[in-house]
């Protein structure tokens, strides 16, 4: 589904909901592409990408509010959800305070680049990302030979959505986020098994942090008194 087809069926969705009998409907309409890889012991552990579709509906009627959400996009379920919808928001509790904004508020708004897509985002390879998990991990390990067991993980995200709501909004929007985890457990003692974490993110993979920071903050945060276990915060752990 393109933008084009996204903008149409939000509007067509607000024109059901108005039907069915909503004073006001606010739809948004998302696609999510989403990869994760992880790393444990040097070991890949998981490898996945998955794209998911949704639409969000928020139903205003005779002030009463309701939200619901699917991701079945075919019209022909769409009509039967959204006509389920309205009729069970007209069995809640009124919220008379709850409403869509006046067009004064966003009439005259400007179409504004907020610089949160990555440019280079459909460029970088599958490769270059599994390779940088799996270096994650392999400097996390090097930090201490107290060292238990080590996960690294990386991810990223790339969505977009569009709103369409009763009162004459629309707007569109896109955006790309970057993320990397390690996480630790080490030997402290007989008995202690603390554990420590670090993770970063950024709308460009450009701006990630080395993950050679990202591996000493990790076991560093059992150095400065952040170490876990399952019973809470131990202190300290001489590695």
């Amino acid at each position: 589904m393109n933008n084009k087809e996204r903008h149409e069926l939000a509007a067509w969705a607000v024109g059901q909901a108005k039907k069915s009998g909503a004073g006001d409907a606010a739809v948004n309409i998302s696609r999510q592409r989403r990869i994760q890889i992880q790393y444990r012991d040097q070991k890949v552990e998981q490898l996945q990408e998955s794209t998911q579709n949704s639409l969000s509906l928020r139903i205003f009627a005779n002030h009463r509010y309701s939200s619901h959400t699917t991701n079945d996009l075919r019209k022909s379920e769409l009509q039967k959800f959204i006509e389920n919808a309205v009729a069970m928001t007209k069995y809640l509790s009124e919220d008379p305070y709850r409403s869509l904004p006046e067009r004064k508020y966003f009439e005259g708004i400007k179409e504004v680049d907020l610089n949160l897509v990555d440019p280079d985002y459909d460029n970088i390879s599958s490769a270059r990302k599994k390779e940088l998990t799996r270096k994650l991990d392999e400097l996390t390990r090097r930090q201490s030979d107290k060292i238990i067991t080590s996960s690294s993980s990386y991810w990223d995200v790339h969505g977009h959505s569009v709103k369409h709501w009763s009162n004459g909004f629309k707007s569109e929007s896109e955006g790309t986020v970057y993320g990397i985890n390690s996480e630790v457990t080490v030997k402290d003692g007989e008995k202690g098994r603390p554990e420590g974490s670090f993770s970063a993110r950024s709308r460009f993979l450009n701006d990630m942090p080395d993950p050679e920071i990202v591996a000493q903050k990790a076991v560093g945060n059992l150095r400065d008194g952040g170490a876990q276990s399952p019973g809470g915060t131990v202190g300290r752990c001489t590695l």
